[in-house]
């Protein structure tokens, strides 16, 4: 399970984010849905707006609301996390985060959907991205449920000559960074794993070094991990970035 200090952390967090953010309604006015918001001022008083499916604002208005109720799923899985552990987020523990280049901007850059080699399998991730393998669909489901953030095989440019596509790079926003998962799905093919192994040294040759940045995982013809399984190894590899980063003065 996820450490303690990711818990706290993260809770603070985004019960900051939602105390900032407006909350919204759905109502109908003259026969059309309407997106009603309401927006907290800095004197404690609330405005109001409205707008409806063809106003000029619905889209703003419908995609605020839709990264509210995000961040609102994640916030009642930490909030069963404290009362299960019985634990209350301490007020003075803080993130110091790194100066990595693996950073928020350099996520919000990156762009998915580039890369074609493989398209047209049957598998499918629960955002209906085509990928790879059984493995990595079984990937993406476990960052799904651990509520992680994920883009699946986006553009990265390790070095002015030459780009790749990871297989996922996972954004943990409390901590203003990403990493990196590879899923090596046939570990027992020594010509696959030639191409493997010259992928991981491009990794490391620019900086971005196993059990810091880069999470591998491994299946074979004869073994695939199980969901659990790969739950676990993710945790893991969270639990230590946040160890690394939270502080209780």
């Amino acid at each position: 399970m996820f450490c303690d200090e990711y818990i706290f952390v993260n809770h603070k967090y985004l019960k900051t984010k939602l105390d900032s953010m407006p909350t919204f309604h759905f109502g109908m006015r003259g026969g059309k849905r309407t997106i009603r918001v309401s927006v907290k001022n800095r004197d404690g008083k609330r405005k109001r707006y409205e707008s409806t499916q063809d106003g000029r604002r619905y889209k703003e208005y419908s995609d605020q609301m839709a990264e509210r109720e995000k961040l609102s799923k994640q916030m009642e899985y930490f909030d069963h996390e404290l009362r299960k552990r019985r634990l209350i987020v301490p007020e003075n523990i803080r993130v110091c985060q790194s100066n990595t280049k693996f950073n928020a901007k350099l996520w919000t850059e990156m762009v998915t959907g580039l890369n074609e080699l493989g398209k047209g399998k049957e598998y499918y991730d629960n955002h209906m991205n085509n990928v790879d393998s059984r493995g990595e669909m079984l990937i993406a489901g476990a960052l799904d449920d651990l509520h992680l953030e994920y883009k699946y095989e986006a553009l990265y440019q390790l070095n002015p000559y030459k780009r790749i596509f990871p297989d996922f790079i996972v954004f943990i926003p409390v901590l203003g960074r990403f990493f990196f998962i590879e899923f090596m799905g046939m570990a027992d093919d020594p010509n696959y794993m030639d191409n493997i192994s010259s992928r991981i040294e491009n990794y490391i040759r620019n900086g971005i070094y196993p059990g810091r940045d880069l999470l591998i995982i491994v299946g074979c013809r004869d073994y695939l991990p199980t969901d659990n399984a790969v739950k676990r190894r993710i945790i893991s590899f969270i639990n230590d970035l946040t160890l690394d980063s939270v502080f209780l003065p």
